[in-house]
C-alpha cells in the first residue's frame, strides 16, 4: 500500500530561476576579476622580457668594449656631429673599431673599406649612454635608465 503525500511536503527537484542567476553573477564576478589578473600578469612579463633584452644588449655591449678597449694602443674621441660621438680605437696592425655614438643606439665599426663589419646595439627608449675619455690612458662607458640603477662598464686603460 503506498501512501499519499501532499505536494508541500516533498522534497523539490531542481534550482529555482533566482538561485541560478545567483551563481551566475557570482562566476561572472570571478571570471572578471581572474581575467584583470591575467592581463597583469602579461603586462609583468612583457615588462621583465624588455628589462632582460636591455640587460643582455648592455652586458654584451660592456663585453666587447671592455675587450676593444684592453686591445687598443690609442684612443681618439671626438664629437662627429650634432648629437653624435666617435670613439676611433687602433691597436697593433689590427683593423680601426669605431665606435659611433648617435641618439638610441651605438654601432660598431670594425675595418675599412671593403672589410667593414658593422655591430649596433639598440638602447631603450629610457637609456642614455655616455663614452668619457678621464684622461688619456683611461676610458669608461657609462649605461644608465631612468627607472633602474645606474650601469657602468668600470674604466679600461688603454695600453
Amino acid at each position: 500500500m503506498t501512501r499519499f503525500t501532499p505536494r508541500r511536503l516533498r522534497q523539490p527537484h531542481g534550482f529555482t530561476l533566482v538561485e541560478l542567476l545567483v551563481v551566475l553573477m557570482m562566476l561572472g564576478m570571478a571570471l572578471v576579476s581572474i581575467t584583470g589578473l591575467v592581463v597583469k600578469l602579461i603586462d609583468v612579463d612583457t615588462a621583465s622580457r624588455e628589462a632582460l633584452k636591455a640587460s643582455m644588449v648592455y652586458e654584451r655591449l660592456g663585453l666587447v668594449f671592455r675587450r676593444d678597449v684592453r686591445q687598443a694602443t690609442a684612443a681618439d674621441l671626438s664629437p662627429a656631429g650634432e648629437g653624435e660621438t666617435t670613439l676611433r680605437l687602433t691597436g697593433d696592425g689590427g683593423d680601426p673599431i669605431d665606435y659611433v655614438l648617435a641618439e638610441g643606439s651605438l654601432s660598431r665599426l670594425q675595418g675599412d673599406g671593403d672589410n667593414l663589419r658593422q655591430e649596433s646595439f639598440a638602447l631603450p627608449e629610457d637609456a642614455s649612454l655616455a663614452i668619457r675619455q678621464t684622461s688619456p690612458q683611461v676610458l669608461s662607458l657609462s649605461l644608465s635608465r631612468r627607472d633602474s640603477v645606474d650601469v657602468v662598464v668600470p674604466a679600461s686603460q688603454v695600453e
